[in-house]
Parts: structure tokens; sequence; C-alpha cells
């Protein structure tokens, strides 16, 4: 079993700034990212740089008596700097699925294609979600994921994935049958050589914490949309058709073993 770190990768950033706005930081800590995240909504509120500072400064000191502003000058003025070039990621973004994407892989068993399916909706998210603010202009409609792949597991619904299940799924989806391309530099960025966000939509994500609910499963054999089986991946004549398939093949086995 692979234990998750302790903190997960935030998809919903304006619920957890509320969150902080409400109760504080994590553990009533200081750190980087929470400070980062107070920065971005605040900017998002329409507040300059030197009200932020201000805002930042009285929030630090309702956490902590003792708060010594010129300790995290640099920290928090770093952070005002960063909010003015990225957005917050909001739980409720609208986030595309397209028909093209889906019928590359809606043949997949549902393990690996529930898998697929959740990793196109979080690198949708980081793409256009982690934007900078001044619009760049796109020169690639390539999509990449940047999380840990036990986070992208957990994100899928799987519980708990052994290391050895994790590195199995990986290498099959990159090295058998070359859906994602691991980055050479880090195990923890992928390419997804099915993305394709050009024609119709399959379907709109709204609720980026549920993604799984979405998730429309198809027959592995026909490719028609089903109810997912607990049993089976296949619509249900052609499950009659795979048990007709297996008997007949232990059929000949049978027929084979008594000959010889």
């Amino acid at each position: 079993m692979i234990p998750l770190p302790k903190r997960l990768p935030i998809l919903d950033e304006i619920s957890k700034s509320n969150q902080i706005i409400k109760y504080g930081f994590t553990g009533h800590v200081i750190n980087n990212y929470e400070l980062g995240l107070l920065s971005k909504y605040f900017h998002m509120q329409g507040h300059k740089d030197k009200t932020i500072y201000n805002m930042i400064i009285d929030f630090c000191k309702n956490e902590d008596e003792y708060f010594n502003p010129v300790i995290y000058q640099n920290m928090i003025n770093k952070s005002i700097r960063k909010s003015k070039m990225y957005k917050l990621k909001s739980g409720t973004m609208n986030i595309p699925v397209y028909v093209s994407e889906i019928e590359k892989i809606k043949k997949l068993p549902h393990k690996l294609y529930r898998i697929l399916f959740t990793m196109i909706v979080l690198a949708r998210l980081q793409k256009f979600s982690t934007a900078r603010i001044k619009e760049i202009k796109r020169k690639s409609h390539a999509y990449y994921l940047n999380m840990d792949f036990n986070f992208v597991l957990y994100f899928a619904g799987f519980s708990h994935p052994t290391e050895k299940e994790s590195n199995r799924i990986k290498y099959e989806l990159d090295g058998i049958r070359g859906f994602i391309e691991t980055n050479l530099f880090s195990d923890k960025s992928f390419k997804l050589n099915f993305a394709d966000d050009k024609g119709k939509h399959f379907m709109v994500i709204t609720d980026i914490n549920n993604i799984t609910s979405f998730i429309q499963y198809f027959c592995v054999e026909c490719g028609k949309e089903i109810v997912k089986s607990k049993k089976h991946d296949f619509c249900i004549e052609c499950y009659k058709t795979y048990l007709n398939k297996i008997k007949l093949e232990s059929k000949k086995r049978l027929v084979k073993n008594g000959e010889s």
C-alpha cells in the first residue's frame, strides 16, 4: 500500500482560501503555499499590492500575537508578486471533455478508461485555471499533467493502490498503449497523447471534486453506452457472447486434454 502525503493537491483553491480566512493557516503555521492562496484571493477581489500586504500582516497578527512582519516581509512580497500572474483554481469551473478524446479511449478496460478520463480533466484544469492572468498566445494544443501518479489514482477513485499496481498501470498506459508519455526528467509529469481540444464537447465537468461521478462508461467490445457493472465491462449482448466464447474455449480444452 502506498501512503499518500498529508497534503493532497488542492483542486478548489477558492474554497481553500475561504477556509484559511475562516479557520487560519493549517496548524496555525504560516507556509508559502497558503500565503500564496491568500495573496491571489485578495488580488482577485481587486485590492492593490499595498492593501494586500497590510491585509496579510493583519491576518498573520491575528494568527500569532508574536508575529514579526520583518521576518516574513520577503515571503509576503514574493507571494503578492506571484498573485498577479496566476488565477485561483475553482471547483465549479466548466471543464470540457471532447468527443474525439472519448472515442480514443472508450473501449479500454474501465479501470484504464477511468484513469485517463480523470487525467484529461485534471490536465485541463491545470492548463486553464493556472494560466497567466495576462493572456499568452498558446503555440501548442498539447496537454500535460503535473502530478504524482498516486494522486491521479486517488482522484480516479482508487483506494490505497500498491506500488506494484501503480507502476503496472502507468507502464500499460505509457509503455504499452502509448496514451500517456512520462517526462524523462520527472516521473510526476505526463504528456497526454490522446488529448484533443477540437470539435464537439462530449460533456462538461462542473464539479472538480467529483470527477468520477461524471464518467459515462462504454462496452469495451462494441462501444455502446452502458451502465457501469461491477462484474464486467461489456453491454448485455456482448457479455453473453463473451460467456459463450469462454464456454466454447473451455470445452475445446477439455476435449484436447481428454485426447492427450
